[in-house]
């Protein structure tokens, strides 16, 4: 299949591109590492199985939130989808790579609208820093290759439990080695009081819901 780059940029040290296809267009870190995707006709329906998978989150968390907050926007295809979902919804969204900003609403229709908020910054010390109570919070925190560690620590995990309000959940996306899996959980084991896990392949994604 045919494919055309839209757009090319290097930030810090990541090479971003959006690609276009027949049906749909991709966001790619490192020129191979699909980001997110989606379908052009369609765009604030869910193309990528792992954003369908933890938008399930909602099978739990049965109130209409005031807030949520989202760690790493990639094409903001989950903020949009949320933004559309929920039309009094406080939605904040925290990205370290600032021209993902504007990729994300020139390429992929994301609302510009200050009921979607984009926060330029490392969503690490956000969480040390902010104030603010969230329903709910999506870490969906990559780099090109895989999780930066310092948000895989317990210490981080504390972090978010200490944001969420008194029914909310954090819904994780994470890709690990099976083998550093059973860790993992016994991390978010020892810091929330509830883990769902939604979705376990035997590699890929990995989707938990935590409160």
């Amino acid at each position: 299949m045919t494919e055309e780059i839209l757009y090319e940029v290097e930030s810090m040290g990541t090479s971003i591109q959006v690609v276009d296809k027949p049906n749909v267009r991709h966001l790619r870190f490192g020129n191979s590492v699909r980001q997110s995707s989606i379908n052009k006709k369609y765009p604030f329906k869910l193309q990528t199985k792992y954003a369908r998978d933890m938008v399930k989150v909602f099978d739990h968390y049965i109130d209409i939130p005031k807030t949520i907050l989202v760690l790493g926007l990639g094409a903001g295809t989950i903020p949009s989808y949320l933004y559309q979902r929920f039309s009094k919804t406080k939605i904040y969204v925290v990205e370290i790579l600032p021209e993902l900003k504007e990729i994300a609403s020139n390429y992929f229709s994301r609302p510009k609208n200050e009921r979607l908020e984009i926060v330029i910054g490392d969503a690490y010390n956000y969480i040390k820093e902010t104030q603010i109570q969230f329903d709910l919070i999506f870490m969906d925190v990559f780099n090109k290759n895989s999780i930066p560690k310092k948000f895989c620590t317990e210490e981080f995990y504390t972090g978010l439990k200490r944001l969420i309000s008194e029914n909310g959940y954090v819904a994780f996306n994470t890709w690990i080695d099976p083998s550093s899996y059973g860790n993992y959980i016994k991390k978010l084991e020892n810091v929330f009081d509830t883990v769902i896990e939604e979705s376990v392949p035997k590699s890929g994604n990995h989707i938990a819901f935590c409160k």
